[in-house]
């Protein structure tokens, strides 16, 4: 198992909980710094969890997943991850 797939790290995460069950993450909080979110790409379920490729205003990418039943969220991913700078959410 690499270090990606051993990644789960608790992080705060501002977001809209819609009418329509879905979720728009807005910002969350990751070692000491806040992250705004600029954009929200691919978002699906796994393990139970939902997930979502993130992009910030410096167009780094990060995958958030939202635990429904502890009513919490996990850093899954961080850019180091995703390869090049800028990788397309």
């Amino acid at each position: 198992m690499n270090w990606i797939e051993r990644m789960d790290e608790p992080i705060e995460v501002e977001a809209k909980f819609l009418t329509d069950g879905g979720i728009q993450p807005l910002a969350f909080r990751w070692a000491g710094r806040g992250y705004e979110i600029s954009a929200i790409g691919r978002q699906w379920v796994q393990a139970g969890e939902r997930r979502f490729l993130v992009m910030t205003p410096d167009e780094r990418v990060f995958e958030l997943a939202f635990l429904a039943d502890a009513g919490g969220w996990r850093l899954r991913r961080t850019p180091s991850a995703f390869g090049s700078r800028g990788s397309a959410v």
